[in-house]
């Protein structure tokens, strides 16, 4: 086998010892035992109806029920909620509609009812928050059927409680915690969620219209338009502080109410604060410079918040929003430069989007998630996914580092009718699958909830159990098959407390230097090695510190180089007598008892990929 640095494979030094100075058979992919490709779907991307017996009137968003992975709420654009059942029997006598707000929601166009997100302590018993979810749309005091965007309106964010036993909202229990009047309806944004920290984040547009014709795109002392917003909602005054300043008022409708916040606190580390009000700072901002954010999304494995926006008549963009980060509207729109200039004095440091198009790839992009489901872990894991509502096509980022960012297309979200009858959302599931929203005809019960398919033939998963593999050929002892080298890292990381063994199967035939067998070294970049290669990584824990020989077996997992150069991963999960192991679908979670030194017993909790 070709000779490669030691400081990746530190192997043992006898010469019968296995490794690249004695060679042992193996054929690719553990001598075929896994496959050649990423387990799971293959074949071309379609978009299939995900609830064949369910419909809605104008849906936008699909939120998971904080109490049961067996149900979702679905926002509808027109002024409801509905809970249905997550099951692809479920049908329109399932639904239950949870909030009707209707009579007072101008839900036209990229406005109406755009958000709810839920109280981090929702169902909570005990706990003063365990009715709220907080509801965000576009707010009319009386309908009037006037469906022009220049119409005035609200932008509005309510708290609506849920009572004890009730599986609906009660609509009296609105409180109204930012009302800012809107003199064009188009631009709302008005997705929203809650932060790791506890916070509420909410991103809003710039009032409508064009080329910032409001003058709020580069403003934070203004009104509240055109950024993310981030508020906390259970005034906790060791890390937050009471509302200092309100927003604007301008000249609206006689008899209308004034804009006003209230039943919030804003964060001590929100970027911008005007503790002397010097400036009327609207210290709710956490970003600025937004046209028309209509999707926001949290990736809970990175931290990242991800804006995807549409543009005026150039450009559609998707940013990673960051704390005190400028989204450079109206100055640029996209890559390309906007129709005003740039200030002189910017507001926070500049964003730039990660990725834009052109309109001659579509007009309206709609974000969006971060891929964290199983299904096609394969294809889309850890890529966003995002359409266009003109073009009705549906996207994956491919993002590599120090490689521009590129799309790729996948499937089209076409079905026969109106330009309406196109992608208006992209909601993750309970099962962290993606669902696309479909409007359907304007204001008719036809929107419907799609999700993604591939027609191919799926390839198999490898064995269901460790000692199928044949990697070991003693499993109690960990004893690896020939061909198996034993490696070590110079930098292990720390694993929470776990040990670790590692091998690695390059494929071949026995003798050295055949070219199948080949490694590429770089001394800075990633190495360069065969198809069919499989390292292997076992973790076991140490549960006793007074014997030292008691140690727990976790998991086991194979990194497998595909046929077409990609990697993919899967793992086995040891039982509780640490005889075998079962390979996992799903990500999943254990607890093992620990004894330190004195005796001391304590729970340490193991997350399995």
């Amino acid at each position: 086998m070709k000779r490669f640095l030691l400081w990746l494979l530190m192997v043992g030094s006898a010469a019968a010892a296995p490794g690249p100075d004695a060679p042992q058979a193996i054929g690719a992919f553990l001598n075929g035992v896994f496959p050649s490709a990423t387990p799971g779907p293959t074949g071309s991307w379609a978009v299939v109806d995900a609830f064949p017996g369910v419909t809605f009137v104008d849906p936008v968003r699909m939120v998971k029920d904080p109490l049961s992975t067996a149900h979702v709420y679905v926002v509808c654009r027109s002024g409801e909620i509905w809970r249905m059942p997550f099951s692809p029997t479920a049908t329109n006598a399932d639904k239950v509609r949870v909030l009707d707000r209707r009579a007072n929601t101008w839900g036209y166009w990229d406005a109406g009812m755009l958000s709810i997100s839920f109280h981090p302590e929702f169902g909570k018993p005990g706990s003063p928050n365990r009715g709220y979810a907080y509801v965000f749309y576009q707010y009319l005091p009386q309908q009037n059927g006037n469906t022009n965007p220049e119409a005035p309106s609200y932008m509005r964010l309510s708290r609506f409680t849920m009572p004890d036993g009730a599986q609906v909202f009660d609509p009296a229990s609105e409180l109204v915690m930012i009302q800012q009047f809107d003199r064009h309806n188009w631009h709302s944004g008005g997705m929203s969620f809650f932060g790791p920290e506890g916070f509420l984040y909410l991103v809003v547009g710039d009032e409508g219209g064009s080329n910032d014709q409001y003058n709020v795109g580069q403003k934070f002392n203004n009104r509240l338009f055109a950024g993310i917003l981030r508020i906390d909602v259970d005034r906790d005054p060791t890390r937050s502080h009471p509302i200092r300043h309100q927003p604007l008022q301008i000249d609206m409708p006689a008899g209308w109410e004034p804009s006003y916040t209230q039943g919030y606190y804003i964060p001590n580390d929100n970027p911008w604060q005007d503790p002397d009000s010097l400036y009327n700072v609207l210290e709710e901002f956490w970003s600025i410079g937004t046209r028309s954010p209509h999707s926001m999304t949290f990736d809970d494995e990175t931290g990242e918040i991800w804006v995807a926006e549409v543009g005026q008549g150039t450009r559609e963009e998707i940013t990673i929003a960051r704390w005190a980060g400028n989204h450079q509207w109206p100055y640029k729109e996209g890559f390309a430069n906007g129709p005003n200039s740039k200030p002189s004095s910017l507001i926070g440091y500049e964003v730039p989007p990660i990725y834009d198009y052109p309109r001659s790839m579509g007009g309206c992009v709609i974000g969006g998630m971060v891929y964290r489901g199983t299904t096609h872990l394969g294809s889309l894991g850890g890529k966003y996914l995002f359409g266009d509502h003109n073009t009705k096509a549906l996207y994956v980022l491919n993002r590599t580092e120090g490689q521009p960012v590129t799309s790729q297309y996948l499937a089209s979200v076409n079905r026969t009718g109106g330009i309406k009858r196109g992608l208006a959302g992209i909601s993750e599931g309970p099962d962290r699958e993606p669902y696309f929203m479909e409007l359907g005809d304007t204001g008719t019960d036809t929107g419907k909830i799609l999700k993604l398919m591939r027609n191919g033939t799926p390839v198999p998963d490898p064995p269901l159990l460790l000692s199928q593999t044949g990697a070991f050929t003693d499993l109690a002892n960990l004893t690896p098959r020939a061909g198996l080298i034993p490696y070590e890292v110079n930098s292990p990381l720390w694993s929470d407390g776990a040990e670790k063994l590692r091998w690695i199967a390059i494929p071949n035939n026995g003798t050295h230097d055949t070219p199948a067998e080949q490694v590429t070294y770089r001394e800075t970049g990633a190495w360069d090695f065969p198809p069919g290669t499989v390292l292997v990584k076992h973790f076991a824990m140490p549960v006793d510190a007074r014997n030292p020989s008691l140690i727990k077996p976790l998991e086991t997992r194979f990194f497998v180089r595909a046929a077409d150069g990609s990697y993919y991963g899967v793992t086995y999960r040891w039982n509780e007598a640490g005889t075998d192991a079962v390979l996992l679908a799903d990500g999943a979670s254990r607890d093992y008892t620990v004894t330190d030194a004195q005796g001391t017993t304590s729970t340490r909790r193991w997350d399995f990929p």
